[in-house]
């Protein structure tokens, strides 16, 4: 998660003179930033794809709910430090 929170404060940098791009940025560098936590859902998944089909479909709504999850966590976190970056910029830049 730590590189997906440097790319919002990044992004925060970028943006920093206008507020509600920054959060906009933010959030959307977190949201494609968890993109990767889909391959832990699914390797999830496939491991136990051999299992009942009962035990699979619970399986299934697990990987997909955590997905959702890290992907929400991401994005509002990446969203929180590109707010941070954007305070940061305009500070730096004396337009605050």
């Amino acid at each position: 998660m730590s590189p997906v929170l440097v790319a919002g404060f990044a992004s925060g940098l970028y943006y920093g003179s206008q507020s509600k791009s920054v959060r906009r940025a933010g959030f959307r560098t977190g949201a494609v930033g968890s993109i990767p936590v889909l391959w832990t859902s699914v390797d999830f998944v496939s491991s136990e794809i051999l299992a009942s089909l009962d035990s699979l479909a619970f399986v299934v709504a697990v990987g997909t709910l955590w997905f959702v999850f890290a992907m929400i966590v991401n994005a509002l976190g990446a969203a929180l430090c590109a707010m941070a970056g954007g305070w940061v910029s305009r500070t730096v830049s004396g337009s605050a």
